[in-house]
């Protein structure tokens, strides 16, 4: 294998560890911001059934509170589709990042297609020289074993 290659196949794998560590860090953002939100919709779920069981205790004050419960419950609607669209976002990023993702790898499927290519073409120079070098021995042994024989047979 050549210098040439070696390098590109050191660049292309450099490449892939960088595109690889890219992914790991928008990946780990995006389950962090999700786990947060998701935590804090579950402390608020948490609340409301504190709530409701305080609330079946007090039948007589419901009537009273229902008015209130509307409203968090508006809250909460409203906090549902500001995640909504907080999660269509997300969806919206990680399907761009995606989609160059995919570039990338097509683009590296391409170079290692090249590179494959070369090599190819290499073992086949290579294989042609070390043909032409047996040859070149072939000669030179028999050059050596006419000029052994030729020195034996001088007369001493």
């Amino acid at each position: 294998m050549d210098i040439e290659t070696t390098a590109a196949i050191e660049r292309l794998t450099e490449r892939v560890d960088a595109v690889e560590v890219t992914m790991q860090a928008g990946f780990g953002s995006v389950r962090a911001e999700l786990g947060s939100k998701v935590g804090s919709v579950h402390a608020e779920v948490g609340g409301l059934r504190a709530e409701f069981g305080g609330l079946r205790a007090e039948f007589g004050g419901l009537r009273a509170e229902f008015g209130s419960l509307r409203a968090e419950v508006g809250e909460l609607r409203a906090e549902v589709g500001e995640l909504r669209v907080e999660v269509g976002e997300l969806r919206a990023e990680v399907g761009s990042e995606v989609g160059s993702l995919r570039a990338e790898f097509g683009s590296l499927r391409s170079e290692v297609g090249e590179l494959r290519d070369g090599l190819a073409d290499n073992r086949r120079h290579t294989q042609v020289l070390f043909e032409s070098l047996q040859h070149d021995i072939r000669i030179v042994a028999e050059g050596v074993a006419t000029l052994s024989a030729k020195f034996d047979a001088r007369p001493q």
